[in-house]
């Protein structure tokens, strides 16, 4: 009942300025065909009411044009940009599936069915608010022949139209409501007893969690998998804008779990295409940019479609042409593009990525500030005189990204540091009043991602020229450039795309290690955990019974002097290399832990700003194509490290931790919640969010309740119809850490659907490369604790991360992590964690109760409340009957705002 007025009146449209007011006219067509062609594809629209002339009065047109499609069809562009549309509204960012979601889901007998939402856009109703400015002007379609009131050319869009900044979230948002029509009641498990068919395929019973440093972890499934009762993988949907895939057990299975999806779809209205529907199959075509096989012999494998191959070799070709007929100034914008495709199609093949680091350094050389070989030279990063009005110039760098600090001017004067993070998400660049008071210092001479980054930032804000690209169009190749595209050129060196084993049917063991540097010796620990069923036939007669071998050394004197980061990560790659070529890595899967975090940054980003870094990735990338193993490497704390007893060994002690006996696996806390680990964290939850009967939400919850669902019903028809939680209510999600992904992954599928809930994150701090984008996404007040406290004590080790949503105000700035105000709560509470942890309760609670504070005032008094600036008045829908004027129509003001409360 809950999304009933949204599914009649479309999702609510977020406006940040008066809607547009342009009304002028459609071009008129040179071309009669092209004419004929764009009044037929309008008509068919206007039949299916997709656009349609209500009476009300339309502020605003849009323009349209036709592009070809085949050789003899046309399809219609409606620019919701041509009159400044897209620029007068809010959206926010939304979550699609990926690869990975989907692989999930699979093991070595699953199949694989796609499905098409026909019309994805128009399967849903534009919201009232937006309506009087998606008008189209008509008349130039018909030329006096049936129109002679030039109001009555007029139409406007009644359902979400391609083009519109609001279509692409709105649209989702009710996709997935449709999906929990679609996948009916969990526990149903009766049949048809007509053809035996079951009532609902898509049941599952419990969510298997198979995750590393389990005892009974098995590296051939996966780590997060819903299981029907029957122990099977339950099928399940995942969707892609409009690309549905369907996955189950067995082909019948899926063939019934894809005929439920159609005709539920139809049910509430959403049409489903027919014609592109795909078969069952375990060789399924792509999806999200990826090609999932199941193969007996291999298991689930992951590759790109043959197109993409193709183009990939011949781009690689194409460079190495140019090169060898000693072309050294290349075209910017071409290998800009280039450059793009490749990152798109490495994804599927990680062992490629170190080897784009020539296209990475290529692009940036024209940039200045940089060696022969591309790597960027240390210099001087503050300018202290800033440069004048006029020769104000900023040089950003397309890869900025990361977290920094820089001064912001605030009112009474003083200045607060801030990340850039923060300042992405404030609302000073959105046409408002007043800027921030930016520092005299301008960084004109980046040395650092962070720098350049901060660079951009401030060029944004006070106006300057960013230059993206040089001005001749044309960059020095560095010399790398030639040797990552020859080894680019061998790793793609198949006439058709090669398969990467992700989840395979033969692992023989699976490995945990640490290792550690010290200023001047090294040392690594190693245990196995054989893989059930399977027995290793190379027995190493130094290991012993608990498979546990280690290594010693120390560096020679020029090794030394090297910094910590190349020795943390040098002993990483040799550890595993002495393993490997002792023959215990082969077909395995090998977690290794270090307390360096830029060993796990690099590796997980497949690139390094070092070039002895970079080749230790290449070296480690080899390895596990070499030996067929599987490698994580994990930061840990360097505390955890000492308890485990890897630094005593890189120190010549052998007596401590795993040296002395204790299981590898009791240091390895990856399956296991922060809530688990320990229980006082719960109570000082439950303390500042004032619910003492919290508790944190089961793998199942977060596919379920997580969600708002709060069981369901059939309706009249017998199509089950879940029922959804009150507002307000809060949700405690701490996933162990090895499972985050997926249960962050489920938070922004719920946060998409309601934003009127509570959510409290908690993870500690390990894996966090695999889950740590997504919870940036989805927060919207995020802080650390460091070990120490009575709810977080020190053998704890690792941080704890604690992510906070609140729900949404009913105007602007409509989500709370917009505003300023949470920018300085999060300095306060800092401070305080760091000097009197047990008072951080009282923030928190006050920082809970701010969405109800806000949601109650006007919109220019919570603008002060959050430090935010204020706008002037945007279009609201008001309270009014449906087929009469909004507010915004009449062009008056009123107390409702744009999402109808």
């Amino acid at each position: 009942l809950i999304y009933q007025k949204m599914a009649r009146d479309g999702v609510p449209v977020h406006f940040e300025k008066p809607g547009p007011t342009s009304k002028e006219r459609q071009p008129p067509f040179r071309d009669a065909k092209l004419r004929d062609a764009t009044r037929e594809k309008i008509e068919k629209a206007m039949q299916c009411r997709y656009v349609v002339r209500s009476g009300i009065h339309i502020k605003s047109l849009i323009k349209y044009f036709a592009v070809p499609k085949g050789e003899s069809d046309i399809r219609l562009v409606y620019d919701a940009t041509a009159n400044d549309l897209n620029d007068k509204v809010w959206v926010p960012s939304f979550w699609l599936p990926t690869v990975e979601s989907l692989i999930r889901a699979l093991d070595k007998n699953s199949w694989m069915a796609d499905r098409d939402v026909a019309a994805m856009f128009l399967n849903f109703h534009l919201h009232r608010s937006a309506r009087p400015f998606t008008g189209i002007d008509l008349s130039v379609l018909y030329d006096g022949e049936e129109i002679d009131d030039e109001s009555k050319s007029w139409y406007h869009w009644d359902r979400n139209l391609m083009g519109f900044k609001s279509s692409p979230y709105n649209s989702v948002k009710m996709a997935l409501v449709v999906e929990e029509i679609v996948k009916g009641d969990r526990h149903e498990t009766r049949v048809s007893p007509l053809d035996g068919a079951e009532l609902n395929p898509f049941q599952w019973k419990i969510v298997r969690l198979n995750l590393p440093g389990m005892k009974t972890y098995d590296p051939r499934s996966s780590w997060v998998c819903k299981m029907r009762d029957d122990g099977r993988p339950a099928c399940d949907l995942f969707t892609f804008v409009d690309d549905e895939r369907v996955v189950g057990p067995t082909e019948e299975l899926t063939w019934q779990a894809g005929h439920v999806l159609a005709a539920r779809q139809s049910y509430v209205g959403v049409s489903d295409a027919a014609r592109k529907v795909r078969e069952a199959s375990q060789t399924a075509g792509a999806w999200a940019g990826a090609v999932v096989h199941i193969h007996s012999e291999h298991g689930v494998c992951v590759l790109t479609s043959e197109e993409k191959w193709t183009k990939l070799k011949d781009i690689i070709q194409k460079w190495l042409t140019r090169l060898n007929e000693g072309n050294t100034l290349l075209s910017h914008k071409e290998l800009m593009s280039d450059r793009g495709f490749l990152v798109y199609v490495t994804r599927n093949y990680p062992a490629m990525i170190p080897y784009l680091k020539g296209f990475h350094l290529t692009i940036e050389m024209w940039r200045g500030g940089r060696d022969k070989e591309g790597w960027k030279l240390k210099a001087p990063a503050v300018c202290p005189s800033p440069p004048t009005h006029d020769e104000e110039v900023s040089v950003a760098s397309e890869e900025s990204l990361g977290s920094l600090a820089f001064d912001l001017g605030s009112d009474d004067g003083d200045f607060s540091v801030v990340s850039a993070r923060s300042l992405e998400s404030l609302d000073y660049t959105r046409g408002a009043a007043r800027r921030p008071i930016v520092p005299g210092s301008i960084i004109i001479e980046p040395e650092t991602e962070d720098d350049v980054a901060l660079n951009h930032r401030l060029s944004r804000m006070e106006g300057r020229e960013t230059i993206y690209a040089p001005v001749s169009g044309l960059t020095q190749a560095v010399p790398r450039l030639k040797s990552d595209l020859e080894a680019l050129a061998r790793l793609t060196n198949f006439e058709k795309p090669p398969l990467r084993v992700v989840y395979p049917t033969r692992v023989l063991q699976a490995y945990y290690g640490f290792v550690d540097a010290a200023g001047k010796g090294f040392g690594g620990t190693i245990a196995g955990v054989p893989v059930e069923n399977f027995r290793r036939e190379f027995v190493d007669p130094f290991q012993g019974d608990d498979q546990m071998s280690c290594r010693i050394g120390v560096w020679t004197a020029d090794e030394e002097a090297e910094s910590s980061n190349y020795k943390e990560f040098t002993n990483l790659v040799d550890t595993a290399y002495d393993e490997a070529k002792a023959g215990r890595l082969v077909d395995s899967e090998l977690f290794i832990f270090t307390d360096n975090g830029v060993t796990e940054s690099c590796f997980f980003r497949g690139s390094s700003t070092s070039p002895k870094l970079h080749e230790n990735i290449i070296r480690l990338r080899l390895l596990e194509m070499n030996y067929r193993v599987k490698i994580h490497v994990i930061h840990v704390a360097g505390k955890r490290m000492i308890a485990q007893g890897t630094d005593g060994c890189s120190r010549g002690c052998l007596m401590e931790g795993v040296m002395a006996g204790k299981s590898m696996l009791s240091f390895v806390d990856l399956s296991t919640s922060a809530t688990e680990r320990c229980p006082g964290l719960l109570d000082w939850v439950r303390e500042w969010t004032d619910r003492p009967s919290l508790q944190p939400l089961s793998p199942e919850g977060w596919f379920e309740e997580g969600h708002g669902i709060a069981g369901g019903a059939p309706d009249r028809h017998g199509v089950y119809i879940p029922h959804h939680c009150e507002s307000n209510k809060l949700f405690l999600w701490s996933p162990p850490p090895a499972a985050a992904d997926a249960a962050f992954e489920e938070l922004l599928k719920s946060r998409q659907k309601r934003t009127d809930l509570f959510h409290v994150i908690l993870v500690p701090r390990i894996m966090s490369p695999r889950w740590r984008r997504l919870f940036n996404k989805v927060v919207d007040f995020s802080f650390v604790v460091s070990p120490g406290p009575l709810f977080w004590p020190a053998p704890m080790f690792e941080k704890l991360w604690v992510g906070i949503l609140l729900p949404h105000i009913p105007h602007r700035p409509w989500s709370l992590r917009r505003a300023p105000l949470l920018v300085g709560l999060g300095k306060d509470l800092r401070r305080v964690l760091e000097t009197s942890p047990s008072a951080a309760g009282s923030r928190l609670r006050k920082l809970l109760a701010l969405p109800a504070r806000v949601a109650s005032l006007p919109e220019c008094v919570s603008c002060r409340v959050l430090h935010m600036p204020r706008s002037r008045h945007v279009p609201t829908e008001g309270h009014q009957g449906r087929g009469r004027e909004s507010v915004a129509q009449r062009g008056g003001t009123g107390k409702d705002d744009v999402n109808g409360n």
